[in-house]
């Protein structure tokens, strides 16, 4: 129930917060402005699911994802996603960028810094090095295209 509105969807296990010096995965995000809401929630066949604004807005592959985050602005929505062997960061919901799977960098403080741009730093493992990545969602996507 957010703002005394009942929303669909449920928050599972994977949703609670990481051990010691985990960061939380984020159960439920507001954009700044306070006008969205965005969730996760296990679906059928080990995929995942979000809810934006009580709406079932896009369904994925993978059973674990974390880092729920909106843009300043809250016009995008950006994630991760573990996928087995790899990881794999979301812009409303479309795939940006794979990572070697290493949770205890991935849930590093610092690993993961929302700027006030609305680009995203990410220091994760790719191959034999660990690198920064930083992600600008484009203007060919919004939190309105996602799931069409």
């Amino acid at each position: 129930n957010v703002d005394g509105k009942d929303l669909p969807g449920s928050v599972v296990t994977f949703q609670q917060a990481g051990l010691g010096n985990y960061r939380p995965r984020a159960e439920f995000v507001f954009s700044a402005d306070g006008k969205h809401v965005a969730y996760f929630d296990q679906q059928p066949g080990n995929a995942s699911g979000v809810y934006l604004d009580g709406r079932l807005a896009q369904v994925f592959p993978g059973t674990q994802p974390q880092n729920l985050t909106f843009t300043p602005d809250g016009r995008h929505l950006i994630w991760l996603v573990y996928n087995g062997g790899s990881q794999t960061v979301y812009v409303d919901g479309r795939p940006s960028v794979q990572l070697d799977n290493n949770l205890q960098i991935q849930n590093a403080l610092g690993t993961w810094e929302m700027g006030a741009d609305g680009t995203l730093t990410v220091v994760a493992q790719a191959g034999d090095a660990i690198k920064r990545f930083r992600i600008t969602p484009g203007p060919d996507t919004s939190i309105d295209s996602m799931g069409k």
